[in-house]
């Protein structure tokens, strides 16, 4: 031991030492010995941990792999993701082989389908991806659809969802507390809007407190005006799976949709929400080109 070494020649020097003494020299060569080694490294989580399954593999799993896949990601690096999420001022992450390759601001930002198994096929892996909380922010701030609550309602917009293949309309709950467009899954499934493919990003969030899982589907938003004006634009919308026992219905059971601020504000149409007579109605203020 290197302490019995150095007391022996320090005694073969000065002769014997008493205890205070000898104890100062072991203390002396402990503080030599921890500044002679190299500072350690500090504790960083300077990237993604997490390998990417192949495309074949994910497809082969059953939805709740598949959302598993996802879920342990973002838990296994819930600092990295939160850390990054600020830097890039983003509201959702694509990482592969724990690099970001890509990022938006927003949730309509996002890859459209064929662009997202585009990049699938091209790697021949399927990434992690990773929206943000603040896209499942919602603000149930009440008032026309009749609630649970006593003398309360919701107010409502008619929309019209389409796609190349169909159009269905539906009469959406309207809240600006909340930022993107949530809808029934079946529902659009039934009415030959969407198909749920094994590629499709499947993962889960809390609203309410109640935990809900969904996929994101690109998918046309139109909304008509009073005087017959249309404007539509595309969406990327979360669709809820097993909505009616999702927590989008604790407050309105009948609710099948709710438009949030994104679609309003690429769509820019005026808004009157009448109390007295519980309707809305909608106005653009130029003709659309």
């Amino acid at each position: 031991m290197i302490t019995e070494t150095v007391l022996k020649q320090v005694r073969d020097r000065l002769g014997p030492l008493n205890g205070q003494a000898e104890q100062a020299v072991a203390e002396a060569v402990e503080i030599i010995r921890q500044m002679s080694e190299p500072p350690s490294a500090p504790i960083t989580e300077d990237s993604f941990k997490g390998e990417n399954v192949s495309l074949d593999e994910y497809e082969s799993w059953s939805d709740d792999q598949q959302r598993r896949y996802q879920v342990e990601a973002k838990k296994a690096n819930a600092n990295w993701i939160e850390r990054k999420l600020q830097e890039l001022n983003a509201a959702w992450l694509i990482v592969l082989d724990e690099k970001i390759v890509a990022h938006g601001p927003a949730l309509r930002t996002f890859p459209h389908e064929e662009e997202f198994e585009k990049l699938c096929e091209k790697t021949g892996k399927f990434p992690f991806v990773i929206f943000s909380p603040r896209i499942f922010l919602i603000e149930e701030s009440a008032p026309w659809h009749t609630t649970k609550l006593s003398g309360d309602a919701y107010p409502t917009l008619h929309i019209n969802l389409k796609t190349n293949a169909t159009a269905t309309e539906l009469e959406a709950d309207f809240d600006t507390g909340a930022v993107d467009t949530y809808l029934d899954l079946d529902l659009l499934v039934q009415r030959g809007l969407i198909k749920v493919k094994r590629i499709d990003i499947k993962d889960e969030s809390s609203h309410l407190g109640q935990t809900f899982g969904y996929i994101t589907k690109s998918i046309w938003l139109e909304i008509k005006a009073q005087d017959g004006q249309r404007r539509q634009t595309r969406i990327y919308a979360i669709c809820v799976e097993n909505w009616k026992k999702s927590p989008f219905v604790a407050v309105n059971p009948n609710r099948t949709a709710l438009v949030g601020r994104d679609a309003m504000l690429q769509l820019q149409p005026k808004v009157l929400l009448d109390f007295a007579a519980r309707q809305t109605e909608v106005e653009y203020s130029t003709a659309t080109s």
